[in-house]
């Protein structure tokens, strides 16, 4: 059921399907279910990370991850107080990484440690003179020997919330803000980045769930990848 009228930005999305619905489920990942008053906390405490860290308004992070929840608590985090994501896909190496950070101006990347054996950490700290605009690299569930002094996701997960300056930050936020960049497949040359603002992805939302006819209690299981445009519009 949409409410009338619908919320503006994606934060509003999250608080308004948090008052409504509180403890339903609103994602399964794996084994575990979190409901919706679990992700407008989470992403709170998150958001609250972010901002110690800096990042503010206008500002960008890369995502490089799976689909998991972890990649949605960023997500929610980064839009509620004016912060866009950038998808970095867990395919990309090098030279995109390095392409993308700077072209988006990235100012902290949050990463998985591996994927099919891939160290992600290693090649940030490798590119990392390259990419002088990059000032966090946070890892995500990161085990023990993912690099020694590596910022991890579960601190910021656990930072206080600042209830005062969270609500000072999202009160700036507008439908027009930068929500995602998404980059192309840079077929005819480098890869450029997409922006879609807060706006523009609640009304594709929306206009997804009136055609598949989805309501509150229906969940969609889904196949692509978050940092593509039907990934983070259909599945979140």
């Amino acid at each position: 059921m949409i409410a009338n009228p619908p919320p503006a930005t994606i934060g509003a999305a999250l608080r308004q399907a948090s008052q409504r619905w509180g403890q339903r489920t609103a994602y399964l990942c794996g084994q575990q279910a979190h409901g919706f008053a679990g992700m407008e906390a989470s992403s709170a405490r998150l958001a609250c990370g972010l901002l110690g860290l800096g990042i503010k308004r206008g500002e960008r992070i890369g995502v490089i991850g799976l689909n998991q929840i972890e990649w949605l608590q960023l997500f929610f985090a980064a839009t509620r107080i004016g912060v866009a994501v950038v998808g970095l896909s867990v395919r990309y190496r090098d030279n995109e990484i390095e392409h993308m950070v700077n072209d988006s101006a990235i100012k902290a990347v949050f990463t998985v440690p591996d994927c099919e054996g891939f160290d992600f950490p290693a090649m940030l700290a490798r590119l990392a003179p390259r990419m002088p605009g990059l000032q966090h690299v946070v890892v995500i569930d990161a085990a023990p020997q993912a690099g020694a002094g590596s910022m991890r996701l579960s601190a910021l997960l656990a930072t206080e919330r600042d209830i005062a300056a969270l609500e000072a930050a999202e009160a700036q936020v507008v439908p027009e803000d930068l929500a995602m960049v998404i980059y192309t497949s840079g077929t005819t040359g480098q890869p450029k980045g997409a922006g879609l603002s807060n706006g523009s992805m609640v009304a594709a939302a929306l206009g997804q769930a009136r055609h598949v006819r989805t309501t509150e209690a229906d969940h969609i299981q889904l196949a692509l990848p978050f940092n593509h445009v039907g990934g983070i519009t259909a599945g979140c």
